[in-house]
């Protein structure tokens, strides 16, 4: 650990990094103290000499000539802590319409960061703009996260609203899809608050093949709905499955006709006013 972090621990101040490169004439407006430090040294004419004082140790050679002094009877604490007083008194020199960086502002402990505050004029109108960027960014991501299982959870919610349109009682594939559509739900709010989604919850389920003619026709059924006043009404229906046909469950109603009420003696298809004889043969 470099010696900058030793006393960063003890003020609360954020290390920052003791080997980042920086420019040889960066201005102090843009260097966090453990980058002041070194260029200090290094832009020092009598560096050597400072390295000499301190018998060849240039981690204190460096808070030396940052602390201005060549007393190796100082403890690498004191020297940190009258660098640092030095650092943040030149910092503070400057004109107060100087743009601190805000990397330099992260890199100060608490109290520093106040009087910087104070004192250089624009440093609070930037930190509200860096805020409001940062809120921005999470709520991007945040909808980047949740657009899937909006999207999954819309799609579901669909499929719910049409199968509950049929009649008879709910099937197991119903059920099923209620049970996804709140465990949808449920992960889009997590993300709100910031926890992991139930990435299986966007695991298609694998599709069953589209059904041939013939298929499609065994999965249909005409069914009697009895007769009011003369009319006779009766109703093509289609289940999902075999199961479902058998137990007479889930159907979907394709189309109704009657006969008795527009025509006397041919069919016709519910909001239809044309009759087709031909129903009664499609009917057999």
């Amino acid at each position: 650990m470099w010696a900058p972090q030793v006393i960063a621990e003890q003020e609360g101040q954020q290390p920052s990094g003791a080997a980042s490169a920086v420019p040889s004439n960066a201005p102090i407006s843009e260097l966090t103290f453990d980058q002041w430090a070194r260029q200090s040294y290094e832009n020092n004419e009598y560096k050597d000499r400072y390295l000499n004082k301190f018998a060849g140790d240039k981690d204190r050679a460096i808070f030396g000539v940052a602390a201005r002094t060549t007393s190796n009877d100082l403890s690498t604490t004191d020297l940190i802590k009258q660098a640092n007083l030095n650092y943040f008194k030149e910092l503070l020199s400057q004109p107060r319409d100087t743009s601190l960086s805000l990397a330099v502002w992260d890199s100060l402990n608490d109290i520093q960061k106040i009087e910087a505050q104070r004192h250089f004029f624009d440093l609070d109108a930037r930190l509200s703009d860096r805020v409001g960027d940062e809120v921005m960014a999470r709520m991007e991501a945040e909808n980047a996260i949740k657009k899937p299982y909006e999207d999954a959870l819309a799609e579901v919610s669909a499929e719910i609203k049409r199968l509950d349109a049929k009649d008879g009682p709910d099937t197991q594939k119903v059920r099923d899809l209620r049970m996804r559509r709140e465990r949808l739900s449920d992960a889009i709010h997590a993300i709100g608050k910031g926890d992991e989604p139930d990435g299986r919850l966007l695991k298609r389920e694998a599709r069953a093949p589209k059904l041939t003619p013939a298929e499609a026709k065994s999965l249909m059924e005409w069914q009697d709905m009895g007769q009011t006043d003369g009319v006779k009404t009766h109703a093509l229906t289609f289940y999902e499955s075999q199961a479902d046909k058998d137990a007479k469950r889930g159907r979907m109603i394709v189309a109704k006709v009657s006969k008795g009420d527009r025509s006397a003696n041919n069919w016709m298809i519910e909001g239809d006013d044309k009759p087709l004889a031909v129903l009664g043969m499609a009917k057999k």
